[in-house]
């Protein structure tokens, strides 16, 4: 028989088992939408960046299929060092994250972690084209 003492910390315990449990589901809930919000940022910035290219020598940068997520220069030379850097550095994810350009156009393909239907993102499969217009399926 369970006495009305144990009873009490019977759902003591239970309390604080479910608070751990959710905080946990909380932490790893935010950590996925700072993942998500430090990688748009650094999409965004290097699609500047390839903006500033293309002010500048009338064609964006050649690449198939560069990996962004290693560290990466652009500078006059494209995707190599040189001495005027537009960009330098590399996308923070554990996915996939691609730059494709025939020079007249480019394209930015990652994955998101989440949805963000508030901000317009339907989907986790995003794009990113020239002037920065982002689509996510």
């Amino acid at each position: 028989m369970v006495t009305n003492i144990q009873r009490i910390y019977l759902y003591a315990l239970a309390i604080v088992v479910i608070l751990v449990v959710f905080g946990i589901w909380f932490n790893i809930s935010d950590r996925a939408k700072l993942s998500d919000v430090r990688l748009l940022s650094d999409v965004r910035k290097l699609s500047y960046s390839l903006e500033r290219y293309k002010q500048e020598f009338s064609r964006y940068p050649i690449g198939e299929r560069v990996d962004l997520r290693t560290d990466i220069v652009l500078s006059e030379n494209g995707f190599s060092r040189g001495t005027r850097v537009f960009y330098s550095g590399r996308m923070r994810s554990h996915r996939a994250v691609t730059y494709q350009s025939d020079e007249k156009t480019y394209t930015i393909i990652f994955t998101l972690r989440q949805r963000w239907p508030d901000q317009g993102l339907e989907g986790t499969k995003c794009t990113v084209t020239q002037f920065y217009r982002l689509t996510c399926t």
